[in-house]
């Protein structure tokens, strides 16, 4: 990330949108999603990898999104997609694929 970050800045590039793991996030009781009870062990070291996105984008001075969301099924936008900055919203565990597009 960083190297794209570097990348952009020689180009004039100066917004950068991407999707991470809701891992990355703050959880509601404190600490990180991927460092709470019950986050999936298997997927402790892709979200690890999206934080340190999540941190070079914070320190950078690229204007970004990053979108993080849970479980994302294929499925037709519902419209009850949540959205929050820097956390899940509580009780969030799934949004469909046409909700996040939406979004």
């Amino acid at each position: 990330m960083q190297t794209l970050v570097e990348a952009m800045a020689d180009i004039g590039i100066e917004r950068f949108v991407g999707v991470a793991a809701a891992g990355v996030l703050d959880a509601p009781g404190g600490g990180l999603r991927l460092d709470a009870v019950g986050f999936p062990p298997f997927l402790r070291g892709v979200a690890k990898q999206h934080r340190a996105v999540y941190e070079t984008l914070t320190e950078s001075s690229v204007q970004w999104t990053l979108v993080c969301p849970p479980d994302i099924p294929d499925g037709d936008a519902t419209g009850q997609a949540r959205v929050e900055t820097d956390r899940l919203p509580d009780g969030g565990t799934q949004v469909t694929t046409c909700d996040v597009a939406a979004s």
